[in-house]
This record gives structure tokens, C-alpha cells and sequence, in this order.
């Protein structure tokens, strides 16, 4: 049908068209006879359409393309979720970081990011790369220790505190990743004396001369006991909420966080009207963070209620943009869960809340 519309503009190629046709089946009689039956039938309908009848049924042109545009909905929705909320880990390794740090200075070591990169090695699935990092990062602190570098007194301490650390526990296996997370961001904190944490970092460090790796560094100095200056609260929260996300890269972080009901307390943070804008959107990716990784998903819904959490911040969300972004995540959070057991938990009733969230 949709090939006499196209020719109906113009019988004398149509006619030509048939011509050429005709010669081509000449040879085959049954080929020919079945053609003609064709022209009939397409003459009869280009005579009913120059009238203003319509062949189209309304219903199977129109399907293909209403289920193209709902999957092209899906995938933008999906796709503009993860341009928010997901971002590339910073614990990446560079193995060449183990012989680029020793030509370089002190303050170099610091100031560039030599040192973090080599810190980030505690995470390497290979024992030896592991070791080799631990024996680099002692040099480093010595040769910290010997420079005149300002801050030399505070980055040694602190490179010795992990070196001392990590020693029994890189046989085993790699240094949890959220230890190295707070390491590479504590390494900012101590080049700037002017940090609003500079204070509590260094009173973390003068507590012991070894870290707990079972807990989070710093987490609840910065929570319960308040900022040290009353307009660094915020700055404070960026920067744990910064390490917090760097920390959780699989199931033993996540396992940490449930345990120390971290999620409990960033849900509470995040629920207050004043709280930034850009702070609520660090910790909603500390929550996408979790649904990559196995079991995140099912842990967030069945032990901290995020789905009620983001059903309550979609209802209160006056920007359509921001209320998306709780949609989508909720809709991200039940995709990548053990849907039967969260269903069995809920009695059915996460299938409603996403029925009335999402519709």
C-alpha cells in the first residue's frame, strides 16, 4: 500500500514502472499473470485515495514507533541518571607510580600526587605489587621525614601510621579500599594547613600509631562531634562524603557500611531541607555507588527503607529535574535487587510504591 502512495503523484511513471515489469516477467507467465492481479489492485486503491480513503489501520504504524519512543524514554532516563550519579573511582592503579616517585622531591611527592598514586597500590589484587608499595611508601616517609618540606613533621607521621597499618595485612589480601580512600584524601588535607579538617586530621594521628582497619578514620568526628569552625560545616561534609564514595568499590565496603549504619546517617543528612544541593547529590551517589556493586541494592531496600526515603523525597521535590533523578534511582534500586526476596519482604508492597512513584 505504502508503494502506491508513493507513485500516486504521477501515472505516467507508474505506467512506465509496469512497462518495465511486464518486460521483466515476460519469460515467466505465472510471474506476469500474478503482477497484473497486483496492478489491479493498486489502481483500484489509488482511484479510493484520490476520493480520501485511508487504508491504514491507525494501530500497527503507530505501535512500533510508540514502543521505539518508550525504549528511547528508558535509555535517556538511564543514561541521564548515570551522567548525575556515577562517577569514575579515583583509586585507579599505576603501576608505574612505584618508579616515577623516587626522582622527585618531597613537596613534589605531595603537592603532584606521586604519593597518592602509590598509596592507591595497597588495593592491587597481586601480593607482590602490594608489599612493593608498602616498602615504597616507607622510603617515602623517610625521605619526607629528611627534606625541608613544611609539612614534613604531619606526612611523615601520617606515611609511617600506614605504612605500620598496612605491614601485617598486605600477605592476605588487599587493604580495604575505603582505608586507601581516606589515606589519598587525607594527603590533601595535610599540604594545607589552611583545611578546614587539618585540625582533626592531625588529632586523629596523634591517637595511636596504628588505624583500626575494621573502621572508618574520621567518619564520626566529623558527624557527631560538629565542625571546629561554625562556616566549615559543609566544606567538612564535601570532604567526607568525597572519601565515602571513593571508599565503597565492592561487597567488604559495602558490608561496612551496613554494619556501621553509615546509610542510616546520610539518608538522615540528606533528608534536611537545607542541606546543599550539590552535598545531597554527593551522597545520592554514594547510594548509586551501592547498587553497582552485588547485594547493594537488596541491603539499601530491605535494611535502610530507601524506597520509602526516595518515595518521600520525590513527593517533596518541587524541581522536576531532581524528582527524575529520585525516580530513576528508585526504579535503578529494584532493577538491580533480588526482586523476589525484597517482594517477599515488602508483602508486595515495593511493586505498589513503584506503581504510584513511577506512574
Amino acid at each position: 500500500m505504502s508503494y502506491t502512495k508513493s507513485v500516486s503523484k504521477g501515472d505516467s511513471g507508474f505506467d512506465a514502472l509496469r512497462e518495465e515489469f511486464e518486460l521483466a516477467f515476460s519469460e515467466k507467465p505465472t510471474g506476469k499473470k500474478l503482477f497484473k492481479n497486483y496492478t489491479k489492485q493498486a489502481n483500484s486503491a489509488r482511484e479510493l485515495q484520490s476520493w480520501g480513503a485511508d487504508f491504514s489501520t491507525g494501530e500497527d504504524e503507530h505501535r512500533p514507533q510508540a514502543q521505539d519512543i518508550q525504549k528511547s524514554e528508558d535509555a535517556s532516563s538511564e543514561e541521564a541518571l548515570a551522567d548525575v550519579l556515577s562517577t569514575p573511582s579515583s583509586l585507579a592503579q599505576d603501576n608505574s607510580a612505584l618508579s616515577k616517585w623516587a626522582t622527585k622531591a618531597a613537596d613534589e611527592l605531595i603537592e603532584e600526587g606521586y604519593a597518592a598514586s602509590v598509596v592507591s597500590l595497597l588495593v592491587s589484587k597481586h601480593t607482590s605489587i602490594r608489599k612493593e608499595a608498602l616498602v615504597n611508601i616507607a622510603k617515602m616517609s623517610a625521605k619526607v621525614r629528611d627534606s625541608s618540606y613544611e609539612e614534613k613533621d604531619q606526612v611523615w607521621l601520617f606515611l609511617s601510621e600506614l605504612v605500620e597499618s598496612c605491614r601485617g595485612h598486605v600477605d592476605e589480601g588487599p587493604i580495604p579500599n575505603y582505608i586507601v580512600a581516606f589515606a589519598r584524601n587525607a594527603l590533601d588535607v595535610l599540604k594545607n594547613p589552611l583545611h578546614c579538617l587539618y585540625g582533626k586530621l592531625n588529632s586523629f594521628l596523634i591517637k595511636g600509631p596504628t588505624w583500626r582497619l575494621d573502621r572508618l578514620p574520621l567518619v564520626y568526628d566529623i558527624l557527631q562531634d560538629g565542625p571546629e569552625l561554625d562556616d566549615t560545616y559543609y566544606a567538612e561534609l564535601s570532604w567526607l562524603f568525597t572519601y565515602l564514595l571513593d571508599g565503597v568499590q565492592g561487597e567488604p565496603d559495602m558490608a561496612l557500611y551496613h554494619n556501621t549504619r553509615l546509610f542510616e546517617r546520610l539518608l538522615s543528612l540528606a533528608s534536611n531541607p537545607y542541606l546543599r544541593q550539590n552535598l545531597r547529590v554527593q551522597i545520592l551517589r554514594i547510594v548509586y555507588r551501592a547498587t553497582c556493586i552485588k547485594g547493594g541494592s537488596t541491603t539499601l531496600v530491605t535494611r535502610f527503607g530507601i524506597v520509602s526515603w526516595l518515595e518521600a523525597q520525590s513527593a517533596g521535590c518541587d524541581s522536576k529535574s531532581q524528582r527524575e533523578t529520585y525516580r530513576a534511582l528508585l526504579k535503578r534500586i529494584w532493577e538491580t535487587s533480588d526482586k523476589e526476596r525484597t517482594s517477599v519482604w515488602s508483602n508486595g508492597g515495593i511493586q505498589s510504591t513503584l506503581q504510584d512513584v513511577l506512574n
